[in-house]
């Protein structure tokens, strides 16, 4: 099983969710009713890739279903903050807000890699996000032949839609990320600020 991941070329969180709203408002009201994440939830995301290739992965279940999100862009939001620090326990300065604020912005500018594990993602939606190299995982060649044939349905499913519009979790993974740093302060040290 080969797995690719490109980017979604200059569609945004926001475009996502605009497009959902104007082309399938059923499902874009179906969103809020359902729980975007768990705090155990982001036990699975691998803080140490995040600061060597800048690429957050988030696995979640949303109702019945599995939801990825992986995007690029949070550690390069915090170098940028941090990168003129000097002195001895420089991890200690990094707040919670800081860290919130680089996931959110990178969340909201960088290209998104999405995948859900429902059956309307599978039929409605995988092939066109994989024409648009928007897919985490592998890739859909086949087009559909009864559902969303003409892709006028926005981009994702409820479940994604959930987690890309609440953005609760953002604060919760961001508290897991600055429980990483302090829990692991030379290989943050090393891995900030080499």
């Amino acid at each position: 099983m080969k797995y690719y991941k490109t980017p979604l070329n200059e569609v945004t969180r926001w475009e996502i969710l605009r497009r959902s709203q104007r082309e399938s408002p059923e499902r874009y009201k179906k969103k809020q009713f359902y729980k975007a994440y768990v705090a155990k939830d982001f036990e699975n995301v691998d803080f140490e890739k995040l600061f060597t290739t800048d690429t957050f992965v988030w696995k979640s279940i949303v109702g019945d279903y599995i939801v990825t999100v992986s995007f690029e862009g949070a550690f390069q939001n915090l170098y940028y903050e941090v990168r003129n620090w000097s002195g001895v326990n420089r991890y200690k300065r990094i707040t919670l807000k800081m860290l919130t604020n680089c996931l959110s912005k990178a969340l909201d500018t960088e290209d998104l890699y999405l995948n859900c594990s429902c059956d309307d993602f599978k039929y409605r939606f995988h092939y066109w996000l994989s024409q648009a190299d928007a897919v985490y995982g592998v890739k859909q060649s086949v087009a559909p032949k009864v559902r969303n044939v003409k892709n006028n349905k926005g981009y994702v499913c409820k479940h994604l839609l959930a987690v890309l519009f609440g953005k609760r979790w953002v604060a919760a993974a961001a508290k897991a990320w600055y429980n990483f740093i302090q829990a692991n302060p030379e290989l943050a040290e090393e891995l900030i600020w080499g």
